[in-house]
């Protein structure tokens, strides 16, 4: 009970408004330091100008993207930026020419492939890991093809690597830990396991203390990659404003940021 007064002239944060309806999927920013984000009704957008905390921005539509469901963005080690979305491609934007090349989803001349591409992970091999409604992907930029990893991975949100050996998996069936190596799940159940009905992963961070953060659409879990326990897992009866963790991140001070709906 009692009175909680709030001076919206305090907050912290600064809100840029877009002039449509949208849903911000993903961010990412640019080697020049100009901020990119997916959007679900708007596309790819990116801001007019290089992010300064004390300039006011705005965002254009990226051409020929504009009004396309864009949902995830990623950036390599070479600067370059890639995007999935809703038609079955994966678009890169290649910093050195500032030039836009897409790739369909195609296996070996099989062009049937329908789902959504929600979360990308790059590595320096070369390899881009692809989370999507229709299972884990992976594609080679040397030789431009795609590779389909078999198994029951159904709906991926989010991917991360962990330790040198294995990548981790946020999947509406809970979080699975996978072998590139051995090209396969080794490890899943962990909600399971701790006796949790959370199930459905929309995030994953890989901390600096070496555990993984796992937001879930009811909360969340805390897991020691070492023992593969969930050791802590929390709701918003232990303070949290909302179950739904839709994105994770850890700031120079090494704090733990939540996005919630």
């Amino acid at each position: 009970g009692g009175v909680y007064a709030s001076d919206l002239r305090l907050q912290f944060y600064t809100r840029y408004h877009q002039e449509a309806h949208n849903e911000i999927c993903s961010m990412a920013a640019d080697a020049d330091g100009f901020l990119w984000w997916t959007g679900f009704h708007s596309g790819m957008m990116r801001s007019r100008e290089p992010f300064s905390p004390n300039a006011r921005m705005s965002f254009e539509p990226i051409p020929n993207q504009a009004g396309k469901t864009a949902l995830s963005v990623a950036r390599d080690g070479e600067d370059n930026l890639w995007f999935g979305g809703r038609d079955g491609m994966l678009t890169c934007y290649r910093a050195a020419t500032r030039s836009y090349i897409s790739y369909p989803v195609v296996f070996g001349g099989d062009n049937t492939w329908r789902g959504e591409i929600w979360s990308i992970y790059t590595e320096d091999s070369g390899k881009i890991w692809l989370g999507t409604t229709n299972g884990l992907l992976v594609f080679d930029q040397e030789t431009k093809k795609f590779n389909r990893i078999r198994g029951s991975f159904r709906s991926i949100r989010a991917i991360i690597r962990g330790d040198g050996n294995h990548i981790w998996l946020g999947t509406y069936d809970g979080l699975m830990k996978f072998s590139p190596g051995e090209n396969k799940i080794t490890d899943k159940g962990f909600e399971e396991r701790k006796g949790l009905n959370a199930r459905e992963v929309r995030s994953l961070l890989a901390s600096t203390d070496n555990r993984i953060y796992v937001g879930y659409s009811s909360g969340l879990g805390i897991l020691n990659p070492a023992n593969g326990e969930i050791e802590h897992f929390y709701t918003t009866r232990d303070g949290l404003c909302s179950n739904f963790i839709g994105c994770i991140t850890e700031d120079a001070s090494n704090d733990i940021w939540l996005g919630t709906n």
